[in-house]
């Protein structure tokens, strides 16, 4: 999966919750980082690198959370 697609796929869920689930009051999106590359699968779902350098997915719920245009 693309970064972008790992994105938009990740904004769309809080959309589809936000509409088909009005009982859900919060989400999470998991994990923000590991101490060192786990060099698994597991890296590509971490916002940003172990050295802190922010990924695509972090910016693009940056500016969701913010009512930004993507």
């Amino acid at each position: 999966m693309q970064p972008s697609q790992r994105a938009a796929f990740s904004l769309r869920a809080y959309e589809l919750a936000a509409e088909e689930w009005p009982w859900c009051q919060a989400m999470v999106l998991w994990a923000f980082r590991y101490p060192r590359p786990a060099n698994t699968y597991l890296d590509y779902f971490t916002f940003v690198t172990a050295d802190f350098t922010p990924k695509p997915i972090y910016y693009a719920v940056q500016r969701y959370a913010r009512g930004e245009e993507p």
